[in-house]
């Protein structure tokens, strides 16, 4: 049985036709609610030897209907392919003639108008009819797939072939039941089937697209996890190196600890090698029942008919939709056994139940890793972080050239990156936006994307604010006495404020372009220009305070005189001339919205700590 059966432009693997219990070409083959095709006979006899009964290929537990294994539905383009089969090989005594049953010999043709076998006799007698001299006869020799078709005929007018599929009751019908039992109405919608037949296979091919997918996932894994496998004897055998070159040097006092630590990499080896076999077991059945759903699929779309296609496309996508929400693990979760010393020689002379052991290092999970994604400002250091877990949600070592990050501005363009560990597993990703709106972060460990991948960074601008003694400048964000940045937002928008000031005698850090001095600025009010209100900043005895006005940058495309101004201030007045006094000052900043005259209001405070 094994091979293919080859024609001109089609093969049809023979496994296809090959029931996987009995190793025989289907007799009356049955489809399960898994996709799995077998002879009628066989399930039988399976369903005796076990209940509930389970499929023999993928071992999915199948509840059969009332009537058993009657109940399920016959394969019916399997059944096709059988007879295609039998004519291609001009089996003995090969499928009966449909019009004369047999009676005159076995078929040597085929008419694809009528979807009949012939024998050479009646093929000659149907020629000979005059509505039928324009029918495409077939010689068996010439035939493909793809021609061989049988028509399908209704269970209950037998004469009548199912033209029509009722959409509500999702089945085919013939001519006389869409007249009777079907006639369209609110319950009943009738289409031909050549109609819904195109849709469904382009529903078949969106799901053979998905089973693909998800198979192509599977099979990397599956790779991965052989790979471990072969690889798993070389890190046992390093291990055991390892153990052997540190106990040579302690014969003596660790002899013994030696022959144990070497005995429980022993014992170890099979109970890891079982764990990866037990992942590939069940690798090898996703990708099992992945594969068979795909070969469903394209056994439909290449060989069935349209009739063929609809009973296939509703019973493929129950099990597809099924495969597809299975959760399945499908990362590879290797592990290498490593051996560890353990504490210093010394340290092992005294304790030595502790001296070496072994040692399993679990790689990095990324169905758990994690990205944590803050708002951003432009032209200002953002940062969103990334913590990299293994499969127990703990937090694990990957390899920099491991992780990758990729930030892309609205328009597509990529923008620089910079990605440091601050503690094993806990990684700073920051960036310095240019524009304003949604950024793509496109993060990636192990060339996998981390869940939720890419991720969106809102950008915003930043309020500046200006000089009243010099030429306007911009200035950096200012920072509190604790390192915090002041930070003012109105509705949706956030901004950093900040002032450019010095303090004579006084040391500082240098922000951008900006040196803010210690202790950290307070803020007062300039009592002498309420109309402009301003704010001063300076430290201590040797406190000389400038004063800045605060302005937004304000974003294009707005209307002419859109801004901001700072209007209400609460707290103690100070002037210009006096250090601001201690404790937290107020203030809030009215929106000028220019034409419209309507306004927004914010508020940001700032407390000395």
């Amino acid at each position: 049985m094994a091979g293919k059966i080859q024609e001109l432009d089609d093969v049809i693997d023979d496994q296809f036709l090959t029931c996987a219990v009995c190793k025989l070409h289907f007799r009356d083959p049955r489809i399960l609610p898994c996709l799995h095709t077998f002879c009628k006979d066989c399930l039988e006899i399976w369903a005796t030897k076990q209940q509930p009964l389970d499929c023999p290929t993928c071992r999915r537990n199948v509840s059969l209907p009332d009537q058993g294994v009657d109940g399920l539905r016959t394969n019916i383009y399997v059944n096709n392919l059988l007879d295609f089969a039998a004519v291609k090989k001009g089996a003995e005594p090969g499928v009966p003639c449909q019009v004369c049953e047999g009676k005159e010999g076995g078929t040597r043709a085929w008419c694809v108008q009528c979807a009949v076998l012939l024998c050479e006799s009646c093929t000659n007698t149907h020629n000979r009819f005059p509505t039928m001299k324009g029918h495409q006869i077939v010689n068996h020799e010439n035939l493909k797939a793809t021609e061989f078709q049988r028509k399908a005929f209704c269970s209950k007018h037998e004469d009548q072939v199912l033209t029509f599929y009722c959409e509500p009751c999702q089945t085919l019908v013939c001519a006389a039941c869409a007249v009777v039992d079907h006639r369209l109405d609110d319950e009943h919608k009738p289409v031909e089937i050549g109609d819904i037949a195109e849709k469904k296979k382009l529903d078949l091919q969106e799901l053979l697209g998905k089973v693909d997918a998800r198979a192509s996932e599977a099979q990397t894994v599956l790779n991965n996890v052989e790979k471990e496998i072969s690889e798993l004897p070389t890190s046992i055998d390093a291990a055991i190196e390892q153990a052997t070159v540190c106990f040579d040097h302690l014969v003596t006092l660790l002899q013994d600890r030696k022959t144990e630590v070497i005995n429980n990499i022993e014992s170890d080896r099979q109970e890891f090698k079982k764990s990866l076999e037990t992942q590939k077991e069940a690798m090898e059945f996703e990708l099992s029942g992945l594969t068979s759903a795909s070969e469903f699929c394209k056994q439909a779309l290449e060989h069935g008919s349209d009739a063929h296609v609809i009973v296939a496309e509703g019973q493929a996508r129950q099990r597809v939709e099924e495969l597809l929400t299975t959760p399945t693990d499908l990362t590879d979760r290797p592990s290498q056994v490593v051996f560890s010393e353990g504490t210093a020689v010394a340290v092992v002379r005294r304790n030595m139940k502790k001296a070496g052991g072994v040692k399993v290092t679990t790689k990095v999970d990324v169905c758990k890793c994690s990205v944590e994604v803050n708002p951003a400002v432009v032209d200002v250091s953002s940062f969103s972080f990334l913590k990299t877990l293994d499969k127990n949600g703990h937090l694990c070592f990957v390899p920099k050239d491991d992780v990758t990050v990729t930030l892309q501005d609205p328009f597509g363009y990529d923008l620089p990156t910079r990605l440091r560990e601050n503690w094993r597993g806990l990684w700073e990703i920051s960036y310095i936006p240019k524009v304003t709106w949604y950024h793509s972060l496109d993060v990636k460990v192990n060339s996998q994307p981390v869940a939720g991948s890419p991720f969106y960074v809102k950008v915003r601008k930043a309020i500046r604010a200006t000089r009243t003694t010099a030429a306007s400048k911009p200035f950096a964000p200012v920072t509190s006495s604790v390192g915090g940045r002041s930070t003012a937002s109105v509705g949706g928008r956030s901004a950093r404020l900040g002032p450019k000031t010095t303090s004579a005698g006084s040391s500082g850090r240098v922000f951008g372009a900006s040196r803010v001095a210690k202790p950290a600025p307070t803020v007062g009010f300039n009592s002498s220009a309420p109309s402009q209100p301003s704010f001063q900043f300076g430290s201590g005895s040797q406190q000389r305070p400038e004063v800045f006005n605060f302005a937004a940058a304000v974003p294009e495309g707005s209307a002419p005189g859109e801004g901001f101004k700072f209007s209400t201030v609460t707290g103690t007045p100070v002037p210009a001339s006096q250090p601001a006094a201690p404790g937290p000052f107020d203030w809030s900043c009215q929106h000028v919205p220019g034409p419209r005259r309507t306004s927004k209001r914010f508020r940001v405070k700032h407390r000395k700590n």
